[in-house]
């Protein structure tokens, strides 16, 4: 059976899925812990600097 992550990584088109090894297998159970341990206000922040399009990706 997939998991969560498994899922999300399927349609992963930059290759983001070779930083798995990196992180816990079960990445999005620990983040919504975190999340939900954690209550208030929260700032998301998105996007990072492409190096060959010369521009942000948001």
């Amino acid at each position: 059976m997939k998991t969560i992550e498994d899922i999300i990584l399927d349609f992963d088109q930059r290759n983001i899925s070779s930083l798995r090894k990196h992180l816990p297998s079960d990445f999005c159970g620990e983040a919504s812990h975190l999340i939900l341990e954690n209550p208030g206000t929260v700032l998301i922040a998105t996007g990072f600097y492409i190096l060959a399009g010369g521009a942000a990706e948001t």
